[in-house]
């Protein structure tokens, strides 16, 4: 019954509003003459109050669309970039209003989602025209869109007075506003991100926030792509999948640090901060990252000390490094060659550009490693499982119980050639040692690596790189031994 009566009422409240709204304008366009002065002050008051009505009204039945499950959908393919561009041209007149330009940054070229154009236009102007209502005057509101894991983020980025923490846990919730007087003057029903985050969700997409007291808010919502043609790809192509990749962000200065994770978020990066060394080597023990950027000036211990610690760690050693300090360049040219060519170096004040680039450029020089391909020969299926388990986060393996196997792999006709063949001697079907003229005779042959029960002395063998033993190796010996053979062919 509630459903229904508001349904009702909100139907029929929006045609006598129409009328009075058609006529106010009809009325300010000059159509019976001109008012005025006091005249055209009262039409203005009565227009503004007339265009809230009618936005309340329309978020109400929503409302009650999406709690009856009866709001409806037409989805098509659609173009990004256009939905951006009539998105930007639907609220410019709402920018002009607030002081603020819209501009939009890192679109995506050739995207296509398949949602309801018009729906979607609602979720734009929803998130478009909050960052409007709390941006400061003059701040421009950058609209970003960025490729991820065959997802499109689009996000909205404000520079206004964030969302107090108590209010963030329901900020998605209905009648959601903050108490502020702040808040009150740019008003709003308290509907929109409810409404949102549905619509959304009904496009198999997920919508979230990151805000800074003091310094901004970045709304963004991820969709899927859909792919019209096969992406293709190279080892040095710095374009990488960003999807998941989350990033700790160390700086001791607050607001630069929220500034950071606010530029990341636009580029479709998670973001996490440490104020120092010490918390941030009690997230890097907790938490997995994609990269980390670093200031060199922290008050418990400088950067580069840091850093060189991160190197001589296991669980960090392969995490990529990017410098972000007033003293990159001087710290840069006062370190030897292997730090300063290990690390990226960014300088203050940041280049939004320029520090997405260096991240994406820095994990995409540490993913190479997972383009990598070893091909493992070895009969037993408990250390064929136990180095799959070890190398599945580092490198593509295939699998080879027997000789005959191995050597359809290594000569089966148009694949590209292993980077490391990870060899054990006794097999079933003959010695492990016959694969090395097989291996011979491919172009550009792999590395191999001998990894038995026997103690084999390679020295005299042709082609063998090096050899461990089972049973004195251990699991990170391997991997660090492998590592080792294999960046020769990276770098």
């Amino acid at each position: 019954m509630k459903e229904e009566f508001v349904s009702t009422v909100s139907h029929e409240l929006r045609t006598p509003l129409t009328s009075i709204r058609g006529s106010i304008g009809l009325l300010t366009g000059g159509l019976a003459g001109e008012f005025s002065d006091k005249a055209k002050q009262l039409l203005g008051i009565a227009q503004n109050n007339t265009e809230r009505l009618l936005l309340l009204i329309n978020d109400i039945l929503d409302l009650s669309k999406i709690e009856a499950g009866k709001m409806d959908f037409h989805f098509k393919e659609v173009d990004l970039q256009t939905l951006l561009d009539h998105a930007i041209d639907a609220i410019e007149g709402y920018a002009k209003e607030h002081n603020i330009e819209f501009v939009v940054e890192n679109s995506v070229k050739g995207g296509m989602i398949q949602a309801d154009e018009g729906r979607l236009m609602q979720v734009l102007n929803n998130l478009m025209s909050n960052a409007a209502k709390f941006a400061p005057t003059g701040d421009k509101v950058r609209v970003s869109a960025v490729r991820h894991h065959h997802q499109i983020r689009i996000s909205v980025t404000d520079h206004g007075p964030g969302i107090p923490k108590e209010l963030q846990p329901r900020i998605f919730d209905k009648f959601t506003q903050a108490d502020s007087s702040d808040t009150r003057q740019v008003g709003g029903t308290g509907l929109g991100l409810n409404i949102t985050k549905a619509i959304v969700e009904k496009h198999n997409g997920r919508i979230a926030f990151v805000t800074e007291i003091g310094v901004g808010t970045t709304f963004y919502f991820d969709i899927p792509e859909i792919k019209t043609h096969e992406v293709k790809t190279d080892k040095t192509s710095t374009a990488i999948d960003v999807n998941s990749q989350r990033v700790l962000i160390c700086d001791d200065e607050a607001d630069v640090a929220a500034l950071i994770r606010l530029m990341l978020a636009q580029a479709g990066f998670e973001g996490d901060i440490a104020l120092n060394a010490q918390e941030a080597e009690a997230l890097l023990q907790k938490n997995h990252y994609s990269a980390m950027t670093l200031d060199i000036m922290l008050p418990d211990k400088d950067g580069v000390t840091l850093y060189k610690e991160l190197r001589e760690n296991p669980l960090t050693k392969q995490l990529p490094v990017v410098f972000v300090s007033v003293k990159a360049d001087a710290t840069k040219q006062e370190q030897g060659k292997e730090i300063q060519e290990s690390a990226h170096w960014i300088n203050k004040p940041i280049d939004e550009a320029d520090l997405v680039e260096a991240l994406k450029e820095a994990i995409s020089e540490n993913k190479i490693n997972t383009h990598l391909h070893i091909l493992h020969v070895e009969d037993d299926d408990d250390i064929r499982n136990l180095i799959g388990m070890l190398l599945d986060d580092h490198f593509i393996i295939t699998e080879s119980p027997t000789l005959k196997e191995a050597r359809e792999y290594l000569n089966k006709e148009g694949s590209s050639p292993f980077d490391l063949v990870l060899l054990d001697i006794g097999l079933p079907d003959g010695s492990g040692l016959d694969l090395l003229k097989d291996i011979s005779k491919i172009e550009n042959p792999p590395e191999i690596l001998v990894f038995s029960a026997d103690d084999i002395q390679v020295g005299h063998i042709d082609n063998v790189t090096e050899s461990l033993v089972k049973s004195k190796t251990t699991n990170e010996q391997l991997v660090d031994k492998i590592k080792s053979i294999i960046g020769k062919r990276v770098y």
